[in-house]
């Protein structure tokens, strides 16, 4: 069997939740809507951000403290027109971390953009490479109220076996849904991850590099 390198961060021994108490009840950016923009049901960027806070710049860091810096950035994160909708590169730049705009254009804050495979693997390695994470848009049940099958996790590492013919290997992900590091595979970026009983598929469609 032929040893697998790995790139990036060491699992964390805590992943952040976006349902623990001690915020899901939360109000999300300037919503005031109490049903569907909390942080329990609509923070897993939030979450994300806390925890890439944790990893790279190794300092304190929850999704309460996250937001708390996002209120007070300029220019805004959270707009009227967008009032639980984070506009991630300022969100993650009001921590003190870089988000560059690569491979997302636009400043990255308002696209999804469905980039090949290929381009979005390169991405994660390249960012890994360097010391940093990636936020990554994984499409899962489109048929989910609360989210509307849009959920963020965070890479931190990935293990791949360099010598194997073709792309062999795994992406490790910090969930903040189920509160557990995930595996994507590396050559598919995708997997199946169950939340609580119910199996959910994620497909990766967006790539938001964050580095110091």
């Amino acid at each position: 069997m032929s040893a697998l390198t790995r790139l990036g961060y060491a699992d964390p021994p805590r992943v952040l939740h976006q349902g623990a108490s001690q915020w899901r009840d939360r109000l999300v950016g300037l919503s005031a809507d109490k049903k569907r923009h909390t942080m329990g049901k609509v923070g897993c960027a939030i979450t994300d951000v806390a925890q890439a806070v944790l990893i790279v710049r190794q300092e304190h860091a929850t999704p309460i403290t996250v937001q708390a810096r996002g209120l007070n950035a300029s220019p805004p994160v959270w707009t009227p027109d967008r009032p639980a909708s984070a506009r991630i590169g300022r969100l993650v730049r009001a921590q003190g971390l870089r988000c560059d705009d690569l491979p997302i254009g636009d400043d990255g804050d308002d696209i999804y953009t469905d980039l090949d495979t290929a381009a979005h693997r390169e991405a994660i390695i390249t960012t890994l490479k360097a010391r940093g994470v990636c936020m990554l848009w994984v499409d899962t049940d489109s048929s989910d109220l609360d989210t509307g099958g849009k959920h963020w996790v965070l890479a931190h590492a990935a293990l791949l076996d360099e010598r194997a013919k073709g792309i062999v290997g795994v992406v490790h992900v910090c969930d903040p849904a189920t509160a557990r590091v995930e595996g994507l595979d590396l050559r598919t970026l995708s997997g199946c991850v169950m939340w609580g009983s119910r199996p959910r598929p994620y497909a990766v469609r967006a790539v938001r590099p964050i580095l110091r």
